[in-house]
């Protein structure tokens, strides 16, 4: 059984949101290189909520991309692109946890 559990599946261009059961309160992602964080190229990481998402620019289908900041398991500080939808869905996850 694993330990995450599905929060929120992916608009295109998005990651899917976990809860993490080893870490209660913490946001896990996963992109598309697995089917849950422990699963992907990058491994583990969590929305670093202590800095706000940020525009970048908007690609060629003219939808916006935002850097995400993350933190991985040992705490070092990474960030990721991602979807509006993404940064939505993790800012309403946060407003009523």
């Amino acid at each position: 059984m694993s330990r995450f559990t599905l929060i929120e599946w992916p608009e295109r261009g998005g990651h899917k949101l976990f809860w993490d059961e080893d870490k209660p309160g913490r946001i896990a992602i996963a992109d598309l290189s697995g089917g849950q964080p422990d699963t992907t190229d990058d491994g583990v990481l969590y929305v670093d909520e202590t800095e706000e998402a940020e525009f970048l620019f908007c690609n060629t289908y003219g939808e916006p991309r935002w850097r995400l900041p993350l933190v991985t398991p040992s705490g070092r500080k990474v960030s990721t692109v991602t979807s509006i939808q993404t940064v939505q869905r993790i800012k309403r996850i946060i407003a009523y946890r």
